[in-house]
């Protein structure tokens, strides 16, 4: 290598350093602070009819380690959009170091009527694996009857035109919903929260109308498809964010608020979805 080339490797070197720090930095303090709120509305079903004029706000994959700068993002955020019900579809917990902070988090939500979560797999580990302790279905402070976690359940809400179904699937991986769906009343339009995205295929073979997730993190770090699929395997990329849709069936995917593996986001923002009925 000659001199010159030397050179233009070592002023490119200067110039990408500092580069590769500030975007470092943003993924590491910046993104993961920075919330997104999509809002969504859905085309005509048995849902709008029974939630309309109804808002119904998702926040997922908190992973909460109590009340630190990114849950009091969250919990300012959901009391400014003023839901009248906030679904959590799972993973509430981080997988160590939970604490009645982290519970405190959820019971700190504000929706006009309530607040409805389910399992996920962070859920499931700290609770049944490593602690033994039922954190999320312990009384905290702040427990009170307006939020509610199911587990292999559901409960009915009132919408101004009728009944909803509201149905939390457990947190286990795999998940094994079938029983568990094929044992739902149909007298109702349906909201299931299910954890893992991959359940859609499950509550769309029983027309069950919406499928909330989590789950995926919407990758946490925006890559080419090929290299989510070879990552994180066909299952976890299948659905990865956003709305889907089989038939009369619907599935929203939340990118959460939360992070795993690594602490970071790059160009896939926390989220909270708010449906307008």
């Amino acid at each position: 290598m000659n001199e010159r080339a030397k050179r233009s490797l070592f002023y490119l070197a200067l110039l990408g350093l500092p580069l590769l720090a500030l975007l470092l930095a943003y993924s590491l303090s910046a993104e993961p602070q920075w919330i997104t709120v999509n809002y969504q509305r859905l085309d005509s079903t048995p849902l709008n009819t029974a939630l309309v004029g109804t808002r119904i706000v998702v926040v997922a994959d908190l992973h909460s380690y109590g009340f630190r700068t990114p849950e009091l993002n969250v919990l300012r955020t959901v009391e400014e959009l003023d839901a009248d019900w906030v679904l959590v579809p799972g993973d509430i917990l981080p997988r160590i170091d939970a604490d009645h902070d982290a519970v405190d988090v959820l019971h700190s939500l504000h929706a006009r009527n309530g607040v409805i979560a389910s399992y996920g797999d962070s859920d499931v580990f700290f609770e049944r694996e490593l602690s033994g302790q039922n954190l999320l279905r312990t009384p905290t402070t702040l427990l009170n009857d307006r939020v509610q976690v199911l587990v292999d359940s559901y409960q009915y809400i009132q919408g101004p035109g009728g009944p909803v179904l509201i149905a939390g699937l457990d947190g286990i991986y795999p998940p094994e919903p079938t029983r568990f769906l094929d044992s739902l009343p149909r007298d109702a339009p349906v909201i299931l929260l299910a954890h893992y995205p991959e359940v859609f295929d499950a509550a769309a073979q029983r027309g069950i109308e919406l499928t909330v997730s989590g789950d995926t993190h919407g990758g946490q770090v925006e890559l080419p498809h090929f290299l989510l699929h070879l990552i994180f395997g066909p299952a976890k990329t299948k659905y990865r964010q956003g709305l889907f849709s089989k038939g009369e069936s619907l599935l929203y995917v939340n990118q959460g608020i939360g992070m795993s593996v690594l602490p970071m986001r790059f160009a896939c923002r926390p989220e909270i979805t708010v449906f307008d009925f």
